[in-house]
Formats: structure tokens, C-alpha cells, sequence
């Protein structure tokens, strides 16, 4: 029994010996070499090597062993490092000498300069060449205190030459000793011979030198001998020292290697074209060079310290950052022309890099990839602006990037391509049965505005058949394709469709149509503005993708129906265009007009009239001078030419239009006489009238509510309705609603002033008024301002506009101040677009005061948002102001709140910012405590960023709490519907001024003459009651043409032609209360009429001023605390809580970035 326990004791502990081992350094890395050498086994791979019989680098599949091309590496490294060791005084590195003996399997590389001293170390007592190049993790790379500019940084590598070569001799010569060391190393450094040391007081060198001679363990790299390939990649080895220390005489079995600069060492490599590369100097310890890659791929050939890093790594990433970025733009704005999408900038460069970076860190010992943090050489990696434009216009790249991406949208847009087949499957095409068949060429696809326009189409059919036509409807406005991404065209399902039911291929050049389904397109849209934005927009993709057809006489054909019909009896009349009616209806205005403004408007019965005389109603469009209407077209719908639309757009001319009657127009006159009409109207829907600051729906709306009275409340859904009922509003309702909405909006960065009340959820800050309730639940009426804004007096004073025979809206309003100052205003047409901040109406109305006294002030109106607690700053370029939210600094100084966000900036859009942060680590939560009306974020830095984000301009540029208004761009029709852009706030005061000056002088005018007639009027109704009361006039029994015969002898004042305000009044109107009653009113109004002849029209206005002054600060409060005054200061300010109390249970604030200074009250200022 002992004896089974005893053997059981004894196989335990064989085992655990066995499971558990110590071992020696160097067993280790003989045991586990891809840890310190790479891998020992043959790898496949395409590198660059050196051919010694062309004498160049040339790109080939080499068959080698990593660990072996290691660890001469190693050796010829160090003896390059030996550079950056020599010390000041010491002689200097002139040369480095390898002699590779493929057939004996041996290296010798010999260096002079700077020596190992050849003495005994105090502390190990050997000598210290036997120290270091024998014995494991010994090096003078340990000081990490001390920059140091070398390959070696761990202890190891010549020592791991040593292990893995069967014999390792060293000879250094220590010139200032004048001792010459030599010691064999043998077995992977298992043996070693005693360290001989002669002295060479007589014979020895000026200089120091080391040479190493080892012959590696080839069995263990599993050769037989040093083979082609790997002897090809240790020649290119040595060649790249040369080229990374110019100053040295690199020589490779006697023959010397010069390779005086980058652009020398780019040029050995076969297949590259030196002259391709831009190199850069960047500073004296950097020097690169980029160019095109021709794999397709990045390439990259990079050395820290004469170190190839193979696998890039932090040094090529920080340039490659730079390039990029600054490519990405201009290639991004190249593209954008194009409509292609940005391909991957970083696949198309080919980067060399030679640099030196202090206290190198590598992925591992293998060195392959620095791993050296970016910002420790940041400053030596900078490239310069003008870097990056040699790398710009000296090479290919930008070419080669706008090429791929040319190329790659082709491709994207191929896979949508048609063909002609007999029947393709697209929903709602009424395909004609000819369509894709062998007289496919007498096939007309119709394209229609809608599918109601597609039912009048196919109502039309029913004359023409269906053999030769087809009818497919097109969802609203079809893409602008022009500028647009080729991922954008090819998820587009219109233009995806078009090519099906056409056949049409992209690429492809069509000199006829014998290879599509229909042999000619026909656009059916309305005759209004939009129907001839989406006629241009179709001919613009024509255009872009196959200019050709347009060329094709007949292939584009247009359907036209009157846009107004006019009977008188059983006489019609038919008008095609707007200018032509007008000029017409002139002449003649006892006609009756229908307008036709939709195809939807027509019968089915007017379907077939129509299709009956098709030759009537179809148009061609044909093909002008080449260069005219090529141009042309291009300008309508290319982004970049708004300025070319400014000057189009210019040259439009009252009453332009197109002559349909000829039968055939061309490209150049569809743009200039009806195209451009739309272009007009977007600028007129989207941008403001100076005289009043509305668009046309805003001014339709304001209307309505002015004819209805509006002061009790009315859904906004209703108020839509009967906006679109007495205006003549002919576009969707959802629109007016939600044009109803922003009026009534008040939220902070929206109107400072609304002009309707809103009754229920108009919208919040938090969703830039997005979230508005549906118009059926939310009520709103006139705001009790609004009239004091837009006086009652002034409305017969303008000019009304008319449509549809009827009358409706003016063409604009004169304000008692300019509004589209007070509420600003934002918006983008064809070829302009206007953008205006808004400002305080309190500050107007003192402006307009001084301006009204003749008083100038110093100073330019300074933006202003009701609400809003930022702060506002002056940006002298480009000239316009900066927004700062508010941010303050809890006592911890890892807390902040945000208590204002920039204007323009919703809460909603501002969390997915804070989550952002989150997920990058900046910040590690954030907590939202938001009123309806006020921001509120808790947010907590990470440990990093509150120590980088301290000061002011650092949380407002971390958090995102800076905007910029433009105030360049202040773009407003004038009083002669001219666009015209204004250079200053107080050039829209001085012409709104002028302009409200005239209408002041014609409402006094105008009342002045009212009071005459009223006072007119009540002088005869006295004379009259008097008289009959004294019977000088006697009525009873006498016939009305007696009496009026009568009044007329004794110089009564008729009143719209006739007596009847005299003979009309009842008979209690002869009473003495009664004429007392007149002649109070009388005396009452001749006492007005006194009053207005006295006052002058600045008196009326500054009297306008103070009434609408007191509804402003009665109707909201908030404004009283505004300071009135138009002079701003707009320092910098910043609060801080040293000298405030500490609140109990709550955190004292360290600091308020971005706050404005409180406002003065009226009370404080009346005070001083």
C-alpha cells in the first residue's frame, strides 16, 4: 500500500514539473520567436525588392521568412541609430558597410562613429561590448527621461541576432581607449569565446567602428541557405537606410548607394514616376511625398528612426488625416457639380514617409507599426496650406478621385437601365400596345402632372385610342438630376420608371429612336407657374443624360390647354398664357373667364375636345443654336450658377410669354419667355416685400383675417378654408395651415412679434415649432396689436391685386414699422435667397423717432430675439454677429448646465448632439430639465474633458454653443417689386421710411377730404331739416322730381349723384333732438377737421408709434424690461459667483459663459 501511494507521489510531481517551467530569457525567445523576430516560416507576399542587375526596386511575389529579414533588420538598424548616438564632440558617423555572402550564409555590417566604450562595467564587471551585445534587455535606450532619436527601445534587438545566428563575432574599436575588443558568440548564444582586448596605441584608427559578422541558424528559419528573394529584400533594406540618412556613405558589398533625397528614392522604384509625387520638406525631420496609387488601394512606404514600419501606423496617419480632409473639400465641391457621390479619398494616395520621432513606441518588437500618440509630434507632422495645394495641383489625384467617382456613378445608374421590351411591369402606366414593338417609333408616351391630369389624358384616349399612345403620371416635381448623387437617381423611383417605360440606357448617345419603346414623349401639365417648373425639370434630365434626343426633331412635344376661357353668348375665346388674357381682358371686360389653373379643372368632355384637335394643343419643342440652349438650361438647374440666374432673372420684362399659336418652340424660348415666370414667382413666394416683411401666402392670410374681422376665435383648419376661398389660393392647404401656424408662432427664435394669437399647441423651441398640433385642433384669431400695426385708415390707401376676376389681397401693406425687421426673415428662391435676423420693435419704434425728429443715430440696429438669454457679439468678417448660448460651471468643475442653447438651434436636435458626445466619451450623461419655454441641461464631463474644457471659448466650441448670422445677405423686394440687396439695417429703415412718409401725406389727404364730405353732408342735412321745420321747403304732396328740382335751385350738394341722403331720412330726422344732434356732430367734425389740417404727418405717426407702443408692452409684459434703447453694447460677458452667497442645498455656480447682462427697467432708467 505504501508503495502505490510513493508512486503516485512521484508521478504527481513529474507531471506538475512538466505543466510548470521556468525559463532562461534566452530559451524564451528561441521557444516563442514570433514574439520578439515574427514569424519563422515561409510567407508569400508581394513587397517591393531591390534587383541587382536593373539597379532598382521593382513590386514582385517574393517567397521569405519575417523573422529572418528581422533580425538583420535589427543589426542594420543599430547601426543606423548610431547616428543619432553620436555625441557632439565624438567623431561623426561617416559610413555604414554591409556585405551580404548569400552562399556562405554571412552578414557582416561594420559602422564607424561613436563606439561601446571598451572597458569594464563598474557594476557588472564585464566588459560593457560583452554586456550588450550578450546578454538579454541591456541597452542605453532605458532614459525615457531623455529624447532619444533611435530604432531600439527594449533591450533586445542585436541580442536577438545573436540567439538566433550559429556564430555572432563582434569587434569594436574604442578610438579614444585605443583598445580594439573582439568575442565570438556561438550556439544562439550559448558559448562564447573570452573577450580579447588589444591595444592599438601604434596602429589604431582616428576613428571608432563596430563591426558585426554572424551567420544565422538558417535550419531554424527552415532554409537551407539565404535564397534570391530574401537576399533581394535585405538589399532593398539597406537601400532604404541610405535614402533615410542622406549625410552617410551606405555602401553594399563595395559598392556605394547614393540616394541624395526622397524624390531620388521614389524615382528607384520601378513602374513610379517621381515626377508624379509632390514632395514636401516638411521640416528638417520630416520629409514626404505623395502621389496616385495605381493598385487601387492606399499605399504607403513609411520609416521612424530608418525603421520600416510596413504597417503605417500613427506618423502616416496624422498626414494622411490632413490630406484627406483637405481633398475631401475640394473634391466634395467638384462633385457636387457632378452629382456623384465622394469616393473613399484615402484609397487614391500613395504616401513616403521619412521621419524621426523621439521615443518611438511600436505595436511590438517586430517594429512594423508606431503606435506613438500624434500629439507628441503633432508639431513637426503639421503640413503647411501650401503643401496641400502642391499635393493638389501637381499631381493626379484629384483627377483620378473625379474619374472613379464618374465612373462608379455610371455603374450605380446602369443597374436601373431599360430596354425595349414589349411589356415592362411599372405601376399606373397605361402602356400603349405598340409601345416596345416593332412600331414602337409611332408610339407617344403622355407624361402628366398627377393623376388627375392622367385621367383627363386617358378620357382624351378615348378619341385617339390606345394603340399608338400611352399615359403615365408623375408624382409631383421630379428630381433636379443635375446636381444631385448617383445613389439619389438611382433610389429615385420616377426616374428609375422613366428608363423602364423608355428604354433608355445611361451612357448610351441616340442619334434616332429605333432602340427606345416610344418614339416621342409628350409633357401634360398644368398651365401655371409649377406645371412649368416640372416641363423644365424634365427636359433638364433629358438633358443631362442624353442631350441628344433633344435633338431629335419631335421627340419632346408638350400638350397645351387654356389656362382661361372666355364666353360672351355663344362666343369662346381661349387663352394659353396669363399675359396674353391680361393684355386681352383690357379690351374687353364684358366677357365672362373661367380659369383653368389644373388639368383636373377640364371635363372629360373638354378631354375630347381637346384630344380631337390635338394638332391644336401639341407643341414641339425644338432644337435652337447649340451653345444658346445648352447654356440655357444648364443655368436653370445647376447649383453653382446662381449669380448667372441673378442677371437671367434681371433681364425679365413685364408682360413676358410664350406665342403657342406657331406650333413649335424652342429650348431657348420655353426658358426665357415661361420658365423664367416660374423662377419670378418662387423668388416672389419665398422672399419678403420690404414694406411690410410678408410673402404672398402670409399676406393672403393677414387679408382674410382683416375682410372677416377676426377677433373671435376660429379653427386654423377653417381659417384655411376661407383664406383659399376669398383670395384665390391655388395651392394645398396643408401649406396655408401651416403658414397660419408660424404667424401665430411666439416661442423663443421665432416672431417677436406674432400676428395671430395662438389657441392651443403652435409649436415649441424644443422642435423648432415642428410640433405643432394638427390645424383642426388649434384655435387663433388677430392678435390685438395687429391692427395697431397694420392701421385700419391705411387699407383704402392700397393698391389691390386681382385673380380669377376676383379682388383680392393688396400688393402689400404699409405697417406702422417695418416688420420684416421685427420678425426677420428666412428664405431660398431661384437665384436668390434672403436671410434677415430679427430685431426688437421697441428699438424700431425709438429709431424711427429720431428718424421722424431728424435726429441720426451713431450706431446700425443691433439683431434682437425676444426671449433669448445668450449673448450676441459683432463679427467684423464676413459681417454679421455671433450667438452664444449659456453654460455655467457647477463648484465639482465636472458639471455643467446649459441654460441656453444658440439661436437656431432646437433642443430636440441639440440632445442628439449631448448622445454623440456620450458615445465618444466626452461627456458620461446628461440630463434634461426642460420648460416650455427653457433650457435646461445637466451634463457631466468625463475626467479628460473637464481638465481640456475650461475656458469660455472651449465649452462654447466642445458644446456646440456658437452660431452666426449672416447679415450680408438681407435680400427684400422694394417698393417697385425689384429684388435688391441691402447692405445695412439702415438701409431698409431709410426706404421704409420714405415709403411710410407717402402714405402718412395720403391718409391725411384722404381724411382731410372724408371730414369735408362728412362735414359737407351734415351742413345740408342741417339746411334741409331747417328748412322743411320753417316750411321754406315744402315736401307733403309734391312729387320726388319736384323736390329734386327744388334742391337743385337752392345749390344742395348732390352725393353719389342724387338727393337721396336728404330725401331719405326718416321723419323723426326733422325733430328738435335730432337737430340738435346734427349740429353737435357737425361742430364736432368741423373741430376734427381743424385738429388733422393742424397736425403734420409726423405727428400722425409718432402718435401710431405711442399707440402701438402701449398695445405691445400692455399685451406682453416682458417687452418693458427690454432696454428701448437702439445704442448696443456687445462686450464680453462673464459672471462669477466669488462674490454671491452660497445658497443652501444647492451648488454655487463657478461660472456663466455666454450671458447677457440683465436690461435696465424703464423705472431704474427714469431714475438716473
Amino acid at each position: 500500500m505504501w508503495r502505490v501511494r510513493w508512486a503516485s507521489r512521484r508521478l504527481s510531481t513529474a507531471t506538475l514539473e512538466k505543466q510548470y517551467q521556468r525559463m532562461t530569457a534566452r530559451e524564451h525567445v528561441l521557444l516563442r520567436p514570433e514574439m520578439y523576430v515574427g514569424p519563422l516560416q515561409v510567407q508569400e507576399r508581394t513587397l517591393w525588392v531591390w534587383d541587382d542587375v536593373k539597379k532598382r526596386i521593382v513590386c514582385r511575389d517574393v517567397k521569405y521568412v519575417p523573422g529572418l529579414l528581422k533580425i538583420f533588420d535589427e543589426i542594420l538598424v543599430n547601426a543606423a541609430d548610431n547616428q543619432a548616438r553620436d555625441q557632439p564632440r565624438a567623431a561623426k558617423m561617416s559610413y555604414i558597410d554591409v556585405k551580404i555572402n548569400a552562399k556562405k550564409g554571412e552578414i557582416c555590417v561594420e559602422n564607424d562613429g561613436s563606439a561601446l566604450p571598451v572597458a569594464i562595467h563598474p557594476a557588472e564587471m564585464i566588459y560593457v561590448p560583452e554586456l550588450v551585445f550578450g546578454h538579454l534587455l541591456t541597452s542605453s535606450n532605458f532614459d525615457d527621461e531623455r529624447e532619444r532619436f533611435t530604432g531600439g527601445r527594449h533591450g533586445y534587438g542585436a541580442k536577438l541576432v545573436n540567439i538566433f545566428s550559429n556564430s555572432f563575432d563582434v569587434r569594436v574599436y574604442d578610438a579614444s581607449r585605443k583598445l580594439e575588443f573582439h568575442q565570438l558568440f556561438t550556439d544562439n548564444m550559448m558559448n562564447r569565446s573570452d573577450p580579447q582586448v588589444k591595444d592599438r596605441s601604434e596602429k589604431g584608427s582616428k576613428s571608432s567602428w563596430t563591426r558585426i559578422t554572424f551567420r544565422p541558424d538558417l535550419k531554424r528559419f527552415l532554409l537551407d541557405d539565404i535564397d534570391a528573394d530574401i537576399l533581394s529584400l535585405m538589399q532593398r533594406r539597406v537601400v532604404d537606410i541610405a535614402a533615410c540618412n542622406p549625410r552617410l556613405d551606405v555602401r553594399l558589398n563595395g559598392r556605394s548607394l547614393k540616394v541624395p533625397s526622397l524624390a531620388d528614392y521614389i524615382a528607384l522604384h520601378a513602374g513610379l514616376d517621381a515626377s508624379e509625387f509632390a514632395s514636401i520638406n516638411v521640416n528638417k525631420q520630416w520629409q514626404l511625398a505623395v502621389g496616385p496609387t495605381s493598385s487601387g488601394r492606399f499605399e504607403s512606404t513609411s520609416f521612424v528612426n530608418s525603421v520600416a514600419t510596413m504597417r503605417g501606423g500613427s506618423h502616416v496617419d496624422a498626414v494622411v488625416a490632413q490630406i484627406r480632409h483637405y481633398l475631401s473639400g475640394v473634391v466634395e465641391k467638384e462633385l457636387r457639380r457632378s452629382g456623384s457621390s465622394t469616393p473613399r479619398i484615402k484609397d487614391f494616395l500613395h504616401v513616403f514617409l521619412i521621419c524621426t520621432v523621439a521615443n518611438p513606441a511600436f505595436e511590438s518588437q517586430t517594429k512594423e507599426m508606431l503606435t506613438t500618440p500624434a500629439n507628441t509630434f503633432a508639431k513637426h507632422a503639421t503640413l503647411s496650406h501650401s503643401a496641400l495645394e502642391a499635393i493638389r495641383f501637381n499631381t493626379k489625384i484629384v483627377d483620378n478621385i473625379l474619374t472613379a467617382a464618374e465612373k462608379r456613378s455610371r455603374e450605380i445608374l446602369k443597374k436601373t437601365d431599360g430596354r425595349k421590351l414589349k411589356q415592362v411591369l411599372v405601376p399606373k402606366l397605361e402602356d400603349a400596345n405598340w409601345a416596345g414593338g416593332r412600331n414602337a417609333a409611332q408610339c407617344c408616351l403622355i407624361l402628366t402632372e398627377g393623376d388627375s391630369a392622367k385621367a383627363l389624358a386617358v378620357s382624351g384616349l378615348s378619341v385617339l385610342g390606345r394603340d399608338r399612345f400611352g399615359v403615365y403620371p408623375l408624382r409631383g416635381k421630379l428630381l433636379n438630376v443635375r446636381d444631385a448623387s448617383a445613389s439619389q437617381i438611382a433610389d429615385n423611383k420616377e426616374l428609375l420608371y422613366l428608363k423602364q417605360i423608355l428604354g433608355l440606357q445611361t451612357g448610351k448617345k441616340y442619334t434616332d429612336v429605333s432602340e427606345l419603346r416610344y418614339g416621342q414623349v409628350m409633357l401634360m401639365a398644368d398651365q401655371d407657374h409649377d406645371g412649368s417648373h416640372i416641363k423644365g425639370l424634365v427636359i433638364n434630365m433629358i438633358h443631362n443624360f442624353w442631350p441628344d434626343l433633344l435633338r431629335i426633331p419631335g421627340f419632346l412635344t408638350q400638350f397645351v390647354t387654356p389656362i382661361v376661357r372666355c364666353r360672351k353668348g355663344d362666343r369662346e375665346k381661349h387663352f394659353f398664357t396669363l399675359p396674353d388674357y391680361e393684355a386681352w381682358r383690357a379690351r374687353h371686360t364684358d366677357w365672362k373667364a373661367k380659369y383653368y389653373k389644373g388639368l383636373g379643372t377640364s371635363s372629360a368632355a373638354e378631354a375630347k375636345e381637346y384630344f380631337s384637335h390635338l394638332g391644336q394643343h401639341r407643341v414641339s419643342f425644338k432644337w435652337g443654336p447649340r451653345k444658346e440652349d445648352d447654356d440655357l438650361i444648364d443655368l436653370c438647374f445647376k447649383a453653382d450658377r446662381s449669380d448667372d440666374r441673378k442677371e437671367w432673372l434681371a433681364q425679365i420684362k413685364p408682360g413676358t410669354s410664350i406665342d403657342y399659336s406657331k406650333g413649335a418652340v424652342t429650348f431657348s424660348d420655353f426658358v426665357n419667355r415661361e420658365l423664367i415666370l416660374f423662377s419670378m414667382a418662387d423668388n416672389i413666394r419665398s422672399i419678403p416685400s420690404l414694406a411690410d416683411g410678408l410673402k404672398p401666402g402670409q399676406r393672403k392670410i393677414l387679408y382674410a383675417c382683416f375682410k372677416r374681422n377676426l377677433s373671435q376665435e376660429i379653427k386654423v383648419a377653417q381659417l384655411a378654408g376661407y383664406v383659399a376661398e376669398h383670395t384665390a389660393y391655388h395651392h394645398g392647404e396643408v401649406a396655408l395651415c401651416n403658414t397660419i401656424v408660424g404667424l401665430a408662432q411666439n416661442f423663443v427664435g421665432s416672431n417677436n412679434i406674432n400676428l395671430l394669437e395662438p389657441s392651443g399647441q403652435f409649436g415649441t423651441r424644443h422642435a423648432a415649432g415642428q410640433d405643432a398640433a394638427s390645424s383642426r385642433y388649434i384655435f387663433t384669431r388677430l392678435m390685438p396689436w395687429t391692427r395697431d400695426i397694420f392701421v385700419a385708415s391705411d387699407d383704402k390707401l392700397l393698391k389691390s391685386t386681382v385673380e380669377d376676376e376676383m379682388v383680392i389681397e393688396p400688393e402689400f401693406y404699409v405697417p406702422t414699422i417695418p416688420m420684416v425687421l421685427v420678425n426677420g426673415s428666412t428664405g431660398i428662391g431661384t437665384g436668390w435667397s434672403s436671410n434677415i435676423p430679427n430685431h426688437c420693435p421697441l428699438q424700431i419704434i425709438s429709431r424711427l423717432r429720431k428718424m421722424i425728429s431728424g435726429r441720426k443715430s451713431t450706431d446700425d440696429l443691433f439683431p434682437h430675439y425676444r426671449g433669448f438669454a445668450g449673448r450676441m457679439s459683432r463679427r467684423p468678417s464676413p459681417a454679421g454677429l455671433l450667438t452664444d448660448g449659456v453654460i455655467r460651471i457647477l463648484d465639482d468643475r465636472r458639471t455643467v448646465e446649459i441654460l441656453e442653447l444658440p439661436i437656431g438651434r432646437s433642443t430636440t436636435s441639440y440632445k442628439e448632439y449631448l448622445d454623440s458626445l456620450l458615445v465618444s466619451g466626452s461627456i458620461t450623461s446628461h440630463e434634461a430639465h426642460h420648460t416650455d419655454e427653457r433650457v435646461r441641461f445637466v451634463v457631466r464631463l468625463s475626467k479628460q474633458a473637464a481638465t481640456d474644457a475650461l475656458t469660455k471659448d472651449d465649452l462654447l466650441k466642445m458644446f456646440r454653443l456658437r452660431s452666426a448670422l449672416s447679415l450680408t445677405n438681407m435680400v427684400l423686394f422694394d417698393v417697385g417689386g425689384c429684388l435688391r440687396r441691402y447692405d445695412s439695417v439702415d438701409g431698409i429703415l431709410d426706404e421704409f421710411v420714405q415709403l411710410r412718409r407717402q402714405f402718412y401725406k395720403r391718409r391725411k389727404q384722404i381724411l382731410e377730404d372724408e371730414l369735408i364730405e362728412q362735414l359737407e353732408t351734415l351742413h345740408n342735412r342741417l339746411r334741409f331739416i331747417e328748412a322743411v321745420a320753417s316750411d321754406k321747403l315744402v315736401i307733403r304732396g309734391r312729387r320726388k322730381a319736384q323736390l329734386v328740382d327744388e334742391l337743385d335751385r337752392q345749390k344742395y350738394r348732390l352725393r353719389n349723384g342724387s338727393f337721396d341722403y336728404l330725401l331719405g331720412m326718416p321723419l323723426l330726422s326733422i325733430s328738435q333732438d335730432k337737430l340738435d344732434s346734427l349740429r353737435a356732430e357737425h361742430s364736432a367734425c368741423s373741430a376734427e377737421l381743424d385738429t388733422l389740417k393742424s397736425r403734420t404727418i409726423d405727428e400722425m405717426w409718432l402718435a401710431d408709434l405711442d399707440r402701438l407702443e402701449k398695445a405691445i408692452v400692455e399685451e406682453a409684459p416682458h417687452w418693458s424690461s427690454v432696454n428701448t434703447s437702439d445704442e448696443h453694447d456687445d462686450a464680453a460677458q462673464t459672471e462669477t459667483s466669488s462674490s454671491a452667497k452660497k445658497r443652501p442645498g444647492r451648488k454655487t455656480t463657478k461660472a456663466v459663459v455666454g450671458a447677457k447682462r440683465p436690461a435696465k427697467s424703464k423705472r431704474t432708467r427714469k431714475a438716473k
